[in-house]
């Protein structure tokens, strides 16, 4: 896409563009030594901003703009790519945590394995003193 300073795009395109919060551009419009302008859509009756209003400010990058057809598209790339990144992060976790839960089940297997085997040694043990008892029973 070319770069159109002139094109307006609503105040929810330009959070997303900008990386900011709505807040912020609202402290931006309020700001009395150069105020950030912005115009109310009579259609839709949201706040709009000059493109090249935000890009001049720094607000906005012309790379992010022009990833895309316009900059409501851009906007839309902007946030799926955020979305993608937050779903791999959360994938990461999860898959960590599964590594971790494999290596707990590991663990208690071999626990569970050594128990096992003291269990049996236990019941040697037991039926050796039982022959030992029966035979010094019946001696007397």
């Amino acid at each position: 896409m070319s770069y159109d300073p002139d094109q307006r795009i609503s105040r929810q395109e330009a959070v997303v563009l900008a990386r900011t919060s709505v807040d912020t551009l609202r402290r931006l419009e309020r700001n009395t030594a150069d105020p950030l302008l912005r115009e109310t859509d009579e259609d839709t009756r949201r706040a709009t901003y000059r493109l090249g209003d935000l890009v001049d400010r720094g607000l906005i990058r012309i790379q992010d703009v022009t990833i895309a057809g316009s900059a409501s598209d851009a906007a839309e790339v902007i946030k799926s790519r955020d979305t993608i990144a937050e779903l791999r992060a959360l994938v990461a976790e999860k898959e960590g945590r599964l590594a971790h839960a494999d290596l707990l089940v590991a663990t208690l297997t071999e626990q569970l394995a050594v128990k096992d085997r003291q269990i049996t040694n236990h019941g040697t043990q037991i039926n050796k003193l039982a022959d030992v008892i029966a035979r010094l029973g019946g001696a007397a």
